[in-house]
């Protein structure tokens, strides 16, 4: 995932780490679909995007998956599920967030060392699944393939994140019945209108020990 390059910086010549990028390509029933994304967990991405997309509802509407180097052939029983309105009772506090977020942002090599990837954790009890990708939605969508071969409960379940809260990432993470999600970044309208519509808890700026919630604000307990 990181590539070591050499560089002139202030005249010098030294080493640095760059974020590796693939041209991935998968088709889903025949039909060609090409993205961008760092090259791991490309299973993990097949399987997250299929789902997040509403395209199955679990594994077992896997017919087949097949990859070879960075093209993915699968063959699934098309579901074409529909987003639904968020129903959990899951509640956390400030803290558990903050700690989430921090805990996300120490962990993450790739995104310390170059700076140019985006990072995601779903937490889930005792389980924190953490992964990295330069695009911002694979990110979503190799956590949730992760998630759902590990059969976690979605709904007992949040995410932490980088990047912009848009109304396709939000999707995403509704469509996996996750009641909550915290980027340390800043949300756009049309995710926040998509969060209300559907019940999502959704928080942004996440960073220096404060929150923002933009929807739902009944599931971020105000306690530290």
């Amino acid at each position: 995932m990181l590539r070591e390059v050499e560089m002139i910086k202030s005249g010098k010549k030294l080493k640095d780490y760059i974020a590796e990028d693939i041209r991935f390509k998968l088709v889903i029933n025949g039909k060609s679909f090409t993205f961008r994304i760092s090259p791991t967990l490309k299973e993990e991405f097949v399987i997250g995007y299929c789902f997040g997309e509403g395209l199955i509802e679990n594994l077992e509407d896997f017919k087949e998956i097949k990859i070879e180097k960075d093209v993915a052939k699968v063959k699934i029983n098309i579901k074409k599920r529909k987003l639904f309105k968020i129903n959990s009772d899951l509640v956390v506090s400030y803290k558990e967030i903050i700690e989430s977020m921090e805990r996300l942002k120490n962990e993450s090599e790739a995104w310390r060392k170059t700076g140019g990837v985006h990072i995601s954790a779903i937490v889930s009890g005792e389980e924190f699944i953490l992964v990295e990708d330069i695009n911002r939605h694979a990110c979503i969508d190799k956590l949730l393939g992760i998630a759902l071969k590990r059969s976690l409960k979605f709904s007992n379940s949040y995410v932490v994140c980088s990047g912009r809260l848009s109304e396709g990432r939000v999707k995403k993470i509704i469509m996996a019945g996750v009641p909550i999600i915290a980027s340390m970044a800043a949300p756009l309208f049309s995710g926040i209108e998509c969060a209300k519509k559907y019940g999502l808890t959704l928080a942004g700026f996440v960073r220096n020990g404060k929150i923002n919630i933009y929807s739902c604000p009944e599931r971020i307990r105000n306690e530290v």
